[in-house]
């Protein structure tokens, strides 16, 4: 029984010798560690590059079949413009596009956002960017700021030059001259006419026409006639011996003619002319009126003086008793 027990005591100190050693290396200092050796690079395998593969050409895509194919449809909206105020002749412009005088109607346009612009002169510009929804009607009231005025200019002579506060402005006749609110002289004039100075007071949003009304000055043609519209050679009346047999209905009347508008009616010959003609018709006609059906007939022998007549007119028949 002793042999046994202090064979299985000798086992167990066998068995915990090991750990006990193995808490004693806690109290020893430890020794940096060495680092390790890097393992040296192998020599790069050279590799031959290989020509690039040829691709096989691609097969060419099966083409669509028309009866499922379906075009697309741009999607559009209206876009309706209204100008406020009663202003006449603004026009309208869309992206820079103009589409005319306003009013117009619904304008259709793509879905989206578009440039919308109102322009007159003597107003300050309208501009906006307008949304425009598909299959909807976008409405943009426009109201304009009068900033200044317009004025035309007109004449009763041609080719009459303006001018507005001493600057030129060309000839006549002029349309939608803007002119900032305030006075302004405008003179209009023409070689051989005396000038027409007229002064406005402008207000900024007001439309103004001026006419003048040239008047020649003394001793100068109404209106001058440039030397290429001068006719060469002008002889109206055929030569000397044709006059005198046969005077032309271009001549000039007699002198007495002419002065025969200063006389009075009664000195006129023509007058009496007349005069005698409508007494002359009226005894005629008196003598023919008073001749009644009874009287005798005229007798060949008393109006031919007892001589035998050549012809006799309406002569008296034989009477039957």
């Amino acid at each position: 029984m002793v042999h046994r027990r202090f064979a299985v005591l000798a086992v167990l100190a066998v068995l915990l010798a090991p750990g006990a050693y193995a808490q004693d290396d806690l109290f020893v200092p430890l020794e940096p560690e060495k680092p390790a050796a890097k393992p040296k690079p192998k020599p790069a395998k050279r590799r031959t590059k290989k020509p690039p593969a040829k691709k096989p050409a691609a097969a060419p895509a099966p083409e669509a079949d028309d009866d499922f194919a379906v075009p697309m449809v741009e999607q559009k909206g209206r876009l309706l413009v209204k100008l406020g105020g009663g202003i006449k002749g603004a026009r309208l412009f869309v992206d820079s596009t103009e589409v005319g005088s306003l009013p117009v109607d619904a304008l259709e346009v793509p879905a989206g956002e578009h440039t919308v612009a109102v322009r007159r002169p003597g107003y300050a510009d309208f501009i906006r960017r307008v949304p425009v929804a598909a299959g909807k009607t976008a409405e943009v009231a426009v109201s304009l700021t009068p900033v200044a005025g317009v004025v035309a200019v007109n004449s009763d002579v041609a080719s009459a030059q303006v001018s507005i506060d001493g600057q030129p402005k060309g000839p006549v006749p002029l349309t939608g001259i803007v002119l900032k609110p305030g006075s302004h002289e405008i003179v209009v004039s023409r070689e051989g006419f005396e000038p027409d100075k007229q002064r406005i007071a402008v207000r900024a949003g007001k439309d103004y026409t001026v006419t003048a009304n040239l008047r020649p000055l003394p001793g100068k043609a109404s209106a001058p006639v440039a030397r290429t519209d001068t006719p060469k050679d002008t002889n109206l009346l055929p030569p000397e011996p044709a006059v005198a047999t046969n005077p032309s209905p271009l001549a000039p009347l007699p002198q007495e003619t002419e002065a025969s508008a200063s006389r009075p009616w009664f000195k006129r010959w023509y007058v009496w002319a007349g005069v005698g003609a409508v007494v002359t018709a009226a005894a005629v006609g008196a003598a023919v009126a008073t001749q009644g059906s009874g009287g005798d007939p005229l007798n060949p022998d008393t109006v031919c003086g007892g001589q035998q007549c050549d012809a006799v007119i309406n002569a008296a028949r034989a009477r039957s008793f």
